[in-house]
């Protein structure tokens, strides 16, 4: 318990030049789940610094699921004004207590979403040159400047940075959720369609050696709690293998035909 005290203490110490530092937590200690809640001095904002997940409670009763290296600022008078002003930068999983006369606000850098009450998923991701909203429950507005567009259930909301376009589409991806709820599902999918699903949601590349591996198809439901899990999962299942090869993966195998 010393040695937790302790890292708290330096953590504090190397933060003090530019935070003031309002609370510190450490969550989820048996599972090795912590992130930091300070408040910039200069700004008045709350900021959550998620580097694995993370579950945060509002003082509104919101409540949100942080994904790995995910950043939310609140504003420090968060109930005080008409509105209700987040900004994320990363991904996230928001469940909103309804309060229609305060409406949540999300900025994403680019575009924003409205929402009275709800539960839906935002990802903004600085690197991706894509703002993703999917909606789980009610409804939630996505702006973009001018653009604006209403999402219901199981639709999906998507503006494109590099071409300042705002488009819905129906949610069929039903992994879109699976860093939250640990879950992944594949309905006869293609190989290609598996890894790009397995790139995104653990942020790495993989490397299909053979083009006849990108023919193999997969139908397959299963809980994970890390890639190993997967990866050896989908090995199992379509008789390839996985490799690391410096800071990227490859896929090997004979591959299935076309």
């Amino acid at each position: 318990m010393e040695e937790v005290w302790l890292t708290i203490e330096e953590a504090i110490e190397k933060h003090k030049r530019k935070y003031v530092v309002k609370q510190l937590t450490v969550l989820y200690c048996l599972l090795g789940i912590s992130f930091f809640i300070y408040e910039l001095n200069s700004k008045n904002i709350r900021q959550y610094n998620s580097k694995e997940f993370a579950d945060v409670s509002l003082i509104d009763s919101s409540s949100i699921s942080l994904n790995k290296n995910t950043i939310i600022e609140v504003t420090s008078d968060f109930l005080k004004d008409n509105e209700r002003l987040v900004s994320l930068k990363g991904e996230a999983f928001f469940n909103v207590k309804k309060m229609p006369k305060k409406p949540f606000r999300i900025n994403c850098q680019g575009a924003e979403v409205i929402v009275l009450g709800t539960a839906f998923n935002v990802r903004n991701i600085a690197k991706d040159s894509l703002i993703e909203v999917v909606v789980s429950s009610g409804k939630v507005q996505l702006t973009a400047g001018r653009q604006v567009i209403e999402l219901a259930k199981n639709e999906k909301g998507i503006f494109n940075r590099n071409q300042n376009t705002l488009y819905k589409l129906k949610s069929k991806n039903l992994n879109d959720l699976a860093w939250q709820t640990k879950k992944l599902e594949f309905k006869n999918a293609s190989m290609t369609d598996v890894v790009q699903t397995i790139e995104k949601l653990f942020d790495l590349k993989i490397t299909v050696t053979n083009p006849a591996i990108r023919n193999c198809r997969i139908t397959s439901s299963f809980k994970f709690r890390n890639l190993e899990d997967v990866l050896t999962i989908i090995e199992t299942t379509t008789n390839t293998r996985f490799r690391k090869v410096n800071n990227q993966i490859n896929v090997e195998g004979n591959g299935c035909k076309d």
